[in-house]
């Protein structure tokens, strides 16, 4: 029976990652088979896998339930769990084929004890803290966590991380190690060493799939079960059973069947339903002698039958078995050759991972100072030289490849593309409304694009618009940017990366200057993008005699998108006390739950100008308002130094550049328009 079980384990591993060129060529298979789940604990991210892990998926889905119920995962865990059970630990699992090969390792071990039962239970509050807990606590925020497997899950970091690390293809594609990564990747090692001693430490005392599928164990459909007419209590199978069961078939049995070996009065046999099916002891010669013998006394015969060895040989390897094994082959050989088939590059789509969200947040915290040094080392580099025989590819230096995409803030059929950013640097995003860095990112991009909307390009791809409301998301934030969605063609031709988010940076030619699978914030993007600016404005914007001056009397001269503009307007934080320096954040505690405040845009007569549209936005959130006619506009928010961009203003007046901070303490903010220049104030004398 264990013989038959371990390649019974050895298949199902093979068959969850049968995608076996994903370990050569480092790509993710994301084919149709990815949108279903696998029944054991088995990541996403492996680059063999070819489908999803049930846990991952549940953890994805809660974090999504604000927008969508997860009915689909749960139905798959009930179906799991209501037909196999924990048969699924003991049996299609690759994490316990590889524990218990550790195991095997000769050393002394730790017996099972009230301890370990009583350890046993951790697994349960693992379950309610970090696989519903914390993914639906950041839910409330519109922020996808999924937390054990970004905090603990040693499949993810095995299979996935350092599966992916380990591959010189995508090695170079990945984030650098951070914190997050490096504590899993402990919590890895303590695992794999104590399955040297402890008999599948992880499914005993860690594994919340595990404690999912015992809450079935007594209603699942195979299994083993005590025969109560047979068995005389003696206690003999769970003294031999390895993990911490008060008896057979409870939610700690892992229903390996190993008991139905040490059972002497055969009262232990696996049952389809109410169906007892032929798996019990392995029949053996020495078996099968024993039985004719106890047959001969019993009827008091004189020369027992025993059986030859043909007779054993030919009830061990039935036709029924035969046919069952045949098929599981063929159909193993099957999947394998559809995964694997040559790969098509104008039909591959991006391999990203819902877990492997998780896995970008723990795999990276501090980024290298060489990534700065990209566009550095090539802003002061004419871009118009050499670019006409630049190769087309993904790699810094290379000229990005060409690309149009759809637009979700547009009407259908309006599209966006690269070459509308013509003689621009340009930034590419690509997100999902999955991954947690991406959504945490976001606004930092759009208050790049609030401030430099007129000397950068900018689009913020969907790559999984399959997967969640981007379109209501995106309403819900406000922004402003350029949003558009894709199948993953694009994702592929800009290196086939399989973290998200993703930043590409361009230089004005068209160049990349930076492409790195990371999560970025506004001060970084602004030193990368600065130098780009700074060469454009040097080649494309010197000033010359025709260049307009402030007239005489102005207090001031702004300069904003690089057309001048006279403005005189009270920005900065309204009553802010003397020799503060700290802003409070909506997350601190307070004894205000609520603050009260009122903005008002005037000309620079003081008269209220109406439908000027503002943005009000704080770490993670922007909201949109429009003046009313007396050029008003209140908000009832929770106390913070929120940021005020002004989006559009009607004709005749000039937008500010400036970005207006609100007392967290509430109060009024006044901000004054300047007139626009007129035609007559661009002619040189």
């Amino acid at each position: 029976m264990p013989t038959r079980r371990k390649i019974i384990q050895l298949y199902a591993a093979l068959l969850y990652n049968a995608q076996l060129k994903g370990f050569v060529t480092g790509d993710i298979y994301t084919g149709p088979l990815k949108n279903l789940c696998v029944p054991g604990l088995n990541c996403y991210s492996c680059p063999g896998a070819i489908g999803a892990c049930p846990l991952g998926a549940l953890q994805n889905a809660l974090a999504a339930s604000g927008t969508r119920a997860p009915w689909y995962v749960l139905g798959i865990l009930l179906l799991f769990g209501l037909t196999f059970g924990r048969t699924v630990c003991g049996w299609l699992c690759p994490m316990g084929l590889i524990q218990e090969l550790l195991y095997k390792t000769p050393t002394k071990k730790m017996k099972k004890s009230p301890v370990t039962r009583a350890l046993s239970y951790l697994k349960y509050i693992i379950l309610l803290l970090f696989v519903l807990y914390i993914p639906l606590s950041y839910a409330a925020k519109r922020i996808p966590v999924p937390g054990f497997c970004k905090y603990i899950c040693p499949a993810g970091t095995l299979e996935g991380a350092i599966a992916l690390m380990l591959n010189p293809n995508s090695a170079r594609k990945l984030p650098t190690p951070g914190i997050l990564f490096i504590s899993k990747l402990l919590i890895l090692v303590l695992l794999l060493s104590g399955c040297i001693f402890i008999y599948r430490i992880f499914c005993r005392f860690l594994c919340p799939l595990g404690a999912i599928y015992g809450l079935f164990s007594k209603l699942s459909l195979l299994g083993v079960r005590v025969d109560a007419g047979h068995c005389v209590n003696c206690g003999r199978c769970t003294m031999h059973c390895k993990m911490d069961v008060l008896r057979v078939g409870d939610h700690e049995c892992i229903q390996c069947g190993e008991c139905t070996q040490v059972c002497h009065k055969d009262a232990i046999h696996w049952y389809l339903g109410n169906k007892c099916l032929s798996l019990g002891k392995e029949f053996s010669l020495d078996k099968a002698c024993a039985e004719a013998v106890a047959d001969c006394m019993t009827s008091n015969s004189m020369i027992p039958a025993v059986p030859n060895r043909q007779s054993i040989r030919n009830r061990n390897h039935n036709p029924r078995r035969f046919t069952c094994r045949l098929f599981a082959i063929a159909m193993l050989i099957t999947v394998m050759f559809c995964v694997n088939k040559p790969f098509n590059k104008d039909k591959s789509s991006v391999a990203h991972s819902k877990d492997s969200a998780a896995e970008a947040d723990s795999a990276v915290e501090s980024r290298p100072d060489t990534l700065l040094g990209a566009s550095q080392d090539t802003a002061g580099q004419d871009p118009a030289q050499g670019d006409a025989n630049a190769e087309t590819g993904p790699e810094v230096g290379m000229k990005c490849p060409g690309f149009q995409v759809p637009l979700y803030s547009g009407t259908s059929g309006e599209y966006v593309s690269l070459s509308d950013y013509r003689d621009k640097p340009v930034v590419i995003n690509l997100w999902a409304t999955w991954c947690g860095s991406c959504i945490k990112e976001l606004p930092d991009f759009e208050k790049l694009w609030i401030k430099y909307q007129d000397q950068i390009g900018m689009i913020a791809i969907d790559t999984d618009p399959g997967s969640g409301d981007a379109k209501s998301y995106i309403s819900r934030q406000g922004f402003t940017m350029p949003m558009g969605y894709d199948d993953g063609r694009i994702a592929y031709a800009l290196g086939n990366i399989r973290i998200l988010p993703q930043t590409v940076i361009l230089d004005r030619s068209g160049r990349i200057v930076y492409n790195k699978a990371d999560s970025v914030t506004l001060e970084e993007l602004e030193t990368l993008i600065k130098p780009l600016i700074d060469t454009v404005s040097a080649e494309d914007h010197k000033p010359d005699s025709a260049s307009p001056i402030a007239e005489s009397g102005e207090s001031s001269v702004s300069v904003y998108n690089n057309a001048p503009s006279t403005m005189n307007h009270t920005a900065g934080i309204l009553n802010q006390p003397d020799g503060e320096s700290s802003l409070p954040s909506p997350n601190n505690n307070t004894t205000v739950s609520h603050s009260d405040y009122l903005l008002k845009v005037t000309d620079e007569n003081g008269t209220g100008i109406e439908n000027v549209k503002l943005q009000v936005c704080d770490d993670t959130t922007c909201r949109l308002y429009t003046t009313d006619t007396d050029g008003t506009a209140s908000f009832d928010l929770p106390p913070y130094a929120w940021e005020i961009h002004v989006l559009a203003v009607p004709d005749g007046y000039e937008k500010p550049a400036d970005t207006f901070l609100l007392n967290p303490k509430g109060g009024e903010l006044s901000i004054a328009l300047a007139s626009a220049p007129t035609a007559h104030s661009t002619s040189g004398n």
